[in-house]
């Protein structure tokens, strides 16, 4: 009997997920916490991703601040005992995507995405992993430093703090339009 149970079980917890819309302040994320074996390339087809968490429902700091997101981005994550994992679709149907073969660290006027991990619990630090539609990478860390600022750590277009991407992390990244899958390992 219960060898009839646990196949019914696997199918139940591969899909459950939760959903953290940003704009309805749903900000605190606890990811869940997987074992699973992916190949790192740009296609969310493997079932592990049917367990992450998905966050959506972004706001733009830039030109203004807060105000809903003209692009549809959803963020799928979970982590395993060694890396973090992101998966990323990210829409835009307003027009072109602007990306260029940019030297590392050079995609602050392409079109790109950023996560930010704050893992000193001060709303002052975080790491910084970006990448650009055609896989330029950029990474380094931000530290605002006795500045008094609205909130959350944004490009200097804001007036907020920009990014040290005097470091070098290894992070692996494929892109396949419109998705992003990203592994950060940790310790």
């Amino acid at each position: 009997m219960l060898s009839t149970l646990l196949p019914g079980a696997q199918l139940v917890a591969m899909i459950l997920s939760t959903t953290y819309i940003g704009r309805e302040n749903q900000l605190h994320v606890r990811i869940p916490r997987l074992t699973a074996d992916v190949t790192v390339d740009g296609v969310l087809n493997e079932p592990v991703w049917q367990q992450a968490d998905v966050l959506t429902g972004f706001s733009e700091f830039s030109p203004q601040d807060g105000i809903p997101s003209a692009d549809s981005t959803q963020v799928l994550v979970w982590y395993s005992p060694t890396a973090l994992y992101f998966g990323i679709r990210a829409f835009e149907p307003h027009g072109a995507v602007h990306a260029t073969l940019a030297d590392r660290d050079k995609i602050a006027s392409d079109d790109n995405v950023q996560i930010l991990l704050g893992t000193f619990h001060d709303h002052r630090q975080a790491y910084v992993f970006g990448v650009n539609p055609l896989g330029v990478q950029m990474d380094g860390t931000i530290v605002e430093q006795g500045q008094v600022l609205t909130g959350g750590w944004t490009p200097t277009l804001s007036g907020r703090v920009a990014p040290d991407l005097s470091q070098d992390f290894v992070f692996r990244d494929r892109n396949q339009d419109p998705a992003q899958e990203s592994q950060v390992p940790i310790r």
